[in-house]
Parts: C-alpha cells; structure tokens; sequence
C-alpha cells in the first residue's frame, strides 16, 4: 500500500501540474487582454467626454459673444 501512495501523490502531482499549467496559460492573457480592453475603453470614454465638454463651452462661449 505504501509504494501505491508513493505511486498516486506524482500522479496527483502531474494531474494538477497538467491541469493547472494550461489554465494559468489561458486565464492570464485572457485577464491580461480584458484588463488592457476596459483600460483603453476607459480612457476614450474620458477622451470624447472631455472633448464634447471643450466643445460645448466653447460653443456656448462663441454663441454668448455673438449675441
């Protein structure tokens, strides 16, 4: 029974080590890549948000001048 153990706990081993390598493989650039695509989309909702802020006042500003 001893050697069994002995024979199982690397196979346990190799099972966990195969199912964990791929995952670690796959999970990390997929929650690299999600991470850079909510940064990006962050960035550009601020980006046109301050652009159509600039916009508006100084649309507003040029309309207030005119009149």
């Amino acid at each position: 029974s001893s050697s069994d153990r002995r024979r199982r706990s690397p196979l346990i081993l190799v099972v966990v080590v195969v199912v964990v390598v791929p995952l670690v493989v796959v999970v990390v650039p997929v929650v690299v890549v999600v991470v850079v695509i909510v940064v990006v989309v962050v960035v550009v909702v601020v980006v046109v948000v301050v652009v159509v802020v600039v916009v508006v006042v100084v649309v507003a500003m040029v309309y207030m001048t005119n009149i």
